[in-house]
């Protein structure tokens, strides 16, 4: 990319005599413009084993495979992870733990009653939301409507890069239901996590 953009302002220079790099000749840094998209390209690129992203074609193929699987299995929990993060741009300590950068099937027992741990994952306690009727329902009673009913939902952020912990952003339902859809993942999830604590007890919410 700086060779591209050093063409370009070589190329212009014949005809200005001048380096549009900059903002003044006598400048060494690049401009107030350029200087911090260079900078944001070069980060990116000294970031160590880069991994393919997860695209909406993955996304797709992985959702039916999940619809397909028992609501205990991995896999229904990443795909719900992975569509709430295409919406909302979650870091993995958002939707996850820290062990699971090394072993995903290793999980750290931050919901756990003996864990000494707190979460930074959005859990259910996080959330809230209003119907159309204008019932504000919380927590798990997210699951005792349909989705179709819902027409706001908010999440809490627990814990964000940039400091704002405990933010509250809100979200509204996909009103294609084929479509990725930030609200439908969450009640699915909440709904999972209802299951789940009727086989292992020692899930909590925080």
């Amino acid at each position: 990319m700086d060779n591209c953009v050093l063409a370009a302002s070589t190329f212009l220079a014949f005809f200005t005599r001048r380096d549009f790099r900059k903002d003044l000749p006598t400048d060494s840094s690049m401009c107030h413009l350029l200087g911090p998209v260079l900078k944001d390209l070069h980060s990116y690129e000294s970031v160590p084993n880069r991994r393919e992203p997860h695209d909406l074609n993955m996304h797709t193929l992985g959702r039916l495979l999940a619809f397909l699987s028992d609501y205990k299995a991995l896999l229904p929990a990443l795909i719900d992870g992975f569509e709430q993060g295409l919406c909302a741009g979650y870091r993995l300590s958002e939707w996850a733990q820290p062990t699971g950068k090394f072993a995903i099937d290793r999980l750290q027992l931050n919901h756990m009653v003996s864990s000494p741990l707190w979460t930074r994952a959005i859990v259910r306690c996080d959330m809230r939301c209003v119907t159309k009727s204008g019932a504000c329902l919380f927590e798990v009673q997210i699951t005792s409507v349909t989705l179709v009913s819902l027409t706001k939902v908010w999440v809490k952020f627990r814990r964000q890069k940039n400091g704002q912990h405990g933010e509250e952003k809100l979200f509204v339902p996909n009103p294609d239901p084929k479509g990725i859809c930030m609200v439908a993942s969450l009640c699915r999830a909440v709904a999972r996590f209802a299951k789940l604590r009727l086989i292992d007890g020692r899930l909590h919410d925080v």
